[in-house]
C-alpha cells in the first residue's frame, strides 16, 4: 500500500508493523507510545460524526493491521462490544477517554473496570 501524503512517523511505523509476520500487542502499544502527532495533523485527519458514538478515518489497512483515527462524540457512549478476537491499542490524542470493560456472567454483562485515560496515554 502506498504511504499517504499526510504520513507521520506513527503512520510509517504502522506501515512497517503491517509487514510483520507475527504482530503482537506490545509492538502496537510501543508505536503508539512513541507517537508524536501534532494538532495540525490530527485536525486534518479527524472525521467527527455527531450521529454516531464516533467517526473514523482509516489511515492504513492490511491483512494484519488497521490504523485509524477515531473521533469520539462528546457525551455519546459506545455500547459494549467486542472486537472479534482482534487486538489493538488506542492512543488518547486529545481530552480524556472513559474506558469500561465488561465480562459476561450468567448470560449478562457485568462491568469489571472503569478508568479515565488522560491525553498521551495508551489503552
Amino acid at each position: 500500500m502506498n504511504q499517504p501524503a499526510y504520513a507521520s512517523p506513527l503512520l510509517q511505523r504502522c506501515q512497517a508493523l503491517s509487514d510483520e509476520p507475527s504482530l503482537c500487542v506490545r509492538q502496537i502499544a510501543d508505536a503508539l507510545e512513541a507517537a508524536q502527532l501534532c494538532d495540525d495533523t490530527v485536525a486534518t485527519l479527524r472525521r467527527p460524526d455527531p450521529a454516531r458514538p464516533y467517526g473514523r478515518r482509516v489511515l492504513i489497512q492490511s491483512d494484519v493491521l488497521e490504523s485509524m483515527l477515531a473521533t469520539w462524540t462528546r457525551g455519546v457512549h459506545c455500547a459494549p462490544h467486542d472486537h472479534g478476537g482482534s487486538s489493538g491499542g488506542v492512543l488518547v490524542v486529545r481530552g480524556t477517554a472513559l474506558h469500561r470493560r465488561y465480562r459476561v456472567v450468567d448470560g449478562r454483562l457485568e462491568q469489571v473496570l472503569e478508568e479515565r485515560i488522560p491525553q498521551g496515554n495508551v489503552i
